[in-house]
Parts: C-alpha cells; sequence; structure tokens
C-alpha cells in the first residue's frame, strides 16, 4: 500500500532531500527546481486524497507528517539562530540521536 501511494512518495523524497541538506549545512537540494517540484506534487496528491473525504489511506497521513517535519525543523532552525548569543549552550544536534 505505501508503495503504491505517490504522494508518500514525493513526500519522502523531498523529505530526504532536506535530511541531506541539513547534514551538510547547504540548500543545494531543497531549492533546486526538482525537488520543489516534488514537495508541491506531493502536497496537490495530498490534497486531492483529502478532497476524496474521510476514507483515505494511511500513506496519505505519512505524507503529511513527513512535510510538517521538515517545517517543524525549519522552526528549530530559525530558533538556534535567535538564541546563538544565549549565553547557555545546548549540545549540537547530531549528538541528540
Amino acid at each position: 500500500m505505501m508503495r503504491s501511494n505517490l504522494s508518500f512518495f514525493y513526500a519522502s523524497l523531498y523529505a530526504a532531500a532536506v535530511q541531506m541538506d541539513m547534514m551538510q549545512s547547504t540548500t543545494y537540494l531543497t531549492e533546486s527546481v526538482e525537488m520543489q517540484r516534488n514537495k508541491y506534487e506531493a502536497i496537490r496528491l495530498i490534497n486531492e486524497e483529502l478532497a476524496k473525504g474521510s476514507d483515505f489511506p494511511d500513506a496519505v497521513i505519512f505524507a503529511v507528517l513527513c512535510l510538517v517535519n521538515i517545517e517543524n525543523d525549519d522552526v528549530s532552525r530559525d530558533q538556534l539562530e535567535k538564541d546563538k548569543d544565549s549565553p547557555f549552550k545546548i549540545p549540537p544536534l547530531a549528538m541528540q540521536w
């Protein structure tokens, strides 16, 4: 079921690109036309599934979670930029996992 859902496929492609960019401290992949297309295609397909009604596949929920997690990471990164002048230092994010 997961393998046949395109919204989850496109969302996971975009999430993987964001993760790669975060590990390399760049925005090369996420700003590319192909990855932006994957993100917008995932959103379009999610909207189509949600418009059908209340009975949608679990893969659509996973696709939404992929995209929401990316936005949550962006907020966390913005907060880190604001707090970099703080005397309190958090441990490196890579060490938390």
